[in-house]
């Protein structure tokens, strides 16, 4: 799918009718990443945890392969899971039965779901429960899950009124269960992660897609993190100089 062709859906039939919380810069991403994945030949199935009506979920749809399913939890208490379903299915009419909406508190998870295999992600949006505990233990549950080159997309990594979320991160990535996972690429509202020896390859396909002007490289934990629409840009050659460099 053309990222033109993924904007238009979103301003026809989505921003003005699914109330949620997913903005330009995160379409853009989720695009981007999704391309590179496809480009590099890396499958696998998507999740969001966290759906709420649905908004950020047509995305995951939109974009999946034929034969990938879209993963969603929550625990529904907000929204009927068929409300968040219908919205889903009215934008993504070809997953039928390859969307699976699993209604469940994630916060009484205590290991990874049976339902989805591990080492079967490619692509997981954590957007559910935001206090330090709750986003810690879906990392721990779901991380597992990831392809070798899977991404996580971590919501509200930067909003004020959420400082579990990044804390969470923090001492998941220092932790033996994700010490191998290394944030790579910041947008105004999600952290984007994946494993350690996909870092640079995902920074550097960002770089050069040409579709993100204003970037700069940030140190965070012991990397650096791509920002990216940041309002001091360093432009392409130099960054991609930085990225040689280590």
């Amino acid at each position: 799918m053309e990222i033109s062709r993924l904007f238009r859906i979103y301003q026809e039939h989505v921003e003005d009718q699914i109330e949620g919380w997913f903005y330009n810069h995160d379409i853009l991403l989720f695009w981007l990443i999704d391309f590179i994945q496809k480009q590099g030949g890396f499958s696998g199935d998507t999740c969001e945890l966290g759906i709420y009506k649905g908004k950020s979920a047509v995305a995951l749809g939109l974009l999946a392969r034929a034969d990938e399913t879209v993963f969603c939890f929550d625990a529904f208490h907000e929204v009927p899971q068929a409300v968040a379903e219908a919205n889903i299915l009215r934008c993504c009419p070809e997953l039928g039965n390859r969307l699976v909406c699993v209604a469940t508190d994630l916060r009484q998870l205590e290991e990874p779901p049976d339902m989805v295999g591990r080492g079967s992600l490619r692509f997981l949006h954590l957007d559910a429960v935001h206090d330090h505990p709750s986003v810690l233990n879906d990392l721990n549950n779901f991380a597992p899950l990831l392809t070798v080159q899977g991404v996580i997309a971590l919501d509200d990594c930067f909003d004020p009124e959420w400082p579990g979320v990044p804390t969470a991160m923090a001492e998941f990535c220092l932790s033996p269960e994700g010490r191998h996972i290394r944030p790579f690429a910041a947008s105004r509202a999600k952290m984007y992660l994946c494993a350690r020896h996909m870092v640079r390859t995902y920074q550097r396909c960002i770089v050069t897609s040409g579709l993100i002007s204003d970037m700069s490289l940030e140190r965070v934990l012991d990397g650096s993190v791509l920002r990216c629409f940041t309002n001091w840009p360093v432009p392409a050659g130099a960054l991609l100089a930085q990225l040689d460099a280590g």
